[in-house]
């Protein structure tokens, strides 16, 4: 869930689809990995990372995940600390771990695939907070329309 944009319009559809151009920004609530799944096993995986907090894959890039030809552009990754519990934020354990990823590109699941073969972690929550400059700003189950700065950056990049 979170920041969604939809439009009519094909020129700014195509920058916000095209690789490498726009950046959106997720956070992600992970857990340890436990085991493949059988999706896993049936693409002929063996075993999973031990999880790690080491981002240093992520954010050098060049790498490939399981059984795809293109190595992955570079990905801004962090960890963050998890809301407070008791504040209006906090819907998890106080033990939670949350990723914050900057990507450039929207493979299918690659967040997912990235968590579990790269550093060893199963995503339990993924949300979209940022697509280039727009921002999730507004409470859930709202929607506004784009502002004219905000479709001339996207446009311009």
């Amino acid at each position: 869930y979170g920041l969604l944009i939809f439009t009519k319009c094909g020129v700014l559809a195509k920058k916000l689809l095209t690789r490498g151009r726009i950046e959106k920004e997720y956070h992600v609530k992970v857990d340890p990995a436990q085991q493949l799944t059988s999706l896993e096993r049936k693409k002929g995986m063996t075993y999973l990372p031990v999880p790690t907090r080491d981002l240093s894959r992520l954010l050098r890039g060049r790498s490939r995940l399981f059984g795809d030809k293109t190595p992955l552009l570079p990905i801004k990754a962090k960890w963050i600390p998890s809301p407070p519990i008791g504040s209006k934020d906090a819907t998890s354990k106080e033990e939670d771990e949350i990723l914050q990823l900057m990507i450039r590109e929207g493979r299918k699941h690659q967040i997912r695939r990235v968590c579990r073969e790269w550093l060893g972690h199963h995503v339990v929550d993924l949300k979209r907070s940022r697509i280039g400059p727009v921002n999730l700003d507004m409470p859930e189950g709202t929607w506004r329309p784009l502002r004219k700065d905000e479709v001339e950056i996207i446009l311009k990049t």
